[in-house]
């Protein structure tokens, strides 16, 4: 009988968090085939970093401050 490997997922979000990214994705790596990530408006380089990591989907949510 084949062993079954399931497919693990990871779900992110964040806002400015390109300090602890790289760390996040090296760490899980090996143990989640994929990532869905959704962005809080950063304006740091988080948005960057993400989209650098393979099988990983980025959402971005734009919001505008109020004038």
């Amino acid at each position: 009988m084949g062993s079954f490997m399931a497919k693990v997922i990871a779900l992110l979000a964040f806002r400015n968090e390109e300090k602890y990214l790289p760390g996040f994705f090296a760490h899980l790596r090996d143990y989640v085939s994929e990532f869905i990530v959704l962005d809080d408006n950063s304006t740091d380089r988080s948005v960057e970093i993400v989209r650098a990591q393979p099988n990983t989907t980025l959402l971005e949510r734009r919001t505008q401050e109020p004038h």
